[in-house]
């Protein structure tokens, strides 16, 4: 979040001489305002997992494995909203040297650089956590192989309400 502290909210679009908005402005700004909330939001769910966590810490074992399966998703939302706010933040960045006074080939460079370290990245996180995962045994259980099959045999409605039930907790009283 410390990024789009600096970063994203420092200015705001500025106007040409006819008084109208430039659409890179408008799209660093975007970027800006759309990476700073996201980074917020994920900050703001790491505290409520945080402080969750630390009030479950002295119950039973199967009371913190059931609560912590139940907030599951919502627990993953922390680290989808990293990965957006930090792609966010590149975007920022990267275009932000289009709009600087430094020559061209130097922005390239600093693109190319960027896009690399990017695709290195993905690769890391593709060996790391895809590939470890497929060798869990959990893949080979019956109930995870006609759970897929009945996911993949929902219409996108059906997929939708499902999304939202994930965070029924929200609404609903134990």
């Amino acid at each position: 979040m410390a990024g789009f502290q600096y970063i994203a909210l420092e200015g705001q679009p500025d106007l040409d001489d006819n008084g109208s908005v430039d659409i890179l402005e408008l799209l660093i700004f975007s970027f800006r305002f759309f990476g700073f909330l996201i980074s917020l939001g994920g900050t703001l769910i790491c505290i409520i997992v945080s402080e969750y966590l630390k009030t479950i810490q002295q119950e039973p074992i199967e009371t913190q494995v059931r609560g912590i399966l139940r907030y599951a998703y919502f627990f993953q939302c922390a680290d989808y909203s990293a990965i957006i706010a930090t792609f966010a933040l590149g975007t920022t960045v990267n275009i932000l040297l289009w709009k600087s006074s430094i020559p061209s080939y130097i922005a390239i460079a600093f693109n190319a650089v960027c896009a690399f370290l990017v695709l290195l990245l993905l690769r890391a996180f593709f060996v790391i956590i895809f590939q470890r995962q497929r060798s869990r045994l959990l893949y080979d259980d019956p109930d995870h192989i006609a759970a897929l099959k009945r996911k993949k045999s929902m219409s996108f409605c059906e997929k939708l309400g499902g999304v939202i039930d994930l965070f029924s907790f929200l609404w609903k009283r134990n």
